[in-house]
């Protein structure tokens, strides 16, 4: 998943009684940056809550003459097969078998029930010539991109006008 952000320059005319401190500025936006990534994260979190093993979520923040680009990456087989599906499945589950997550939902919920059978080979010695049908796609890295999108903006935007006021630009 990829963010970007482009930010129009603005010219600074530097005066003799206000020095810009540009120290203060940059500190402002990495607040700003460091609040839109920790939303990003609590955000994936929910989708393995109830995970026994939690994956691991890297988020990075990019800066360049363009602006800012957040990019991120769950570090999980299993999860990237959740968020995008697969086409088949050689799998066969227990009757009460619930799954812990729904297409196009953040929410964990506990699961139940579990694999009957796993693998082609196991699955054609019991029978099943065919895979069963695919996982259906949760589709969470559209989910997120789209609610961490405008609190991305928001921060940059409201880091901007705070440093912007330190260093007296406004």
């Amino acid at each position: 998943m990829k963010f970007h952000i482009g930010m129009i320059g603005r010219k600074f005319k530097q005066t003799t009684q206000k020095k810009f401190a540009f120290d203060d500025f940059a500190r402002e936006i990495e607040r700003g940056l460091s609040n839109a990534k920790e939303s990003a994260e609590l955000y994936y979190f929910q989708t393995f809550s109830t995970w026994t093993v939690h994956p691991n979520v890297i988020i990075e923040i990019l800066s360049g003459a363009d602006g800012f680009t957040m990019r991120s990456h769950v570090d999980s087989d299993v999860w990237n097969y959740l968020d995008a599906g697969t086409e088949k499945r050689w799998a066969v589950m227990t009757q009460d078998y619930q799954t812990k997550s729904v297409p196009k939902s953040l929410n964990a919920r506990p699961g139940y029930g579990s694999v009957r059978y796993k693998g082609q080979g196991q699955m054609k010695s019991k029978g099943y010539d065919d895979p069963k049908p695919g996982i259906s796609a949760r589709e969470w890295t559209p989910l997120i991109y789209n609610m961490i999108l405008p609190e991305f903006r928001r921060e940059i935007k409201n880091a901007v006008q705070r440093g912007s006021r330190k260093i007296g630009l406004s």
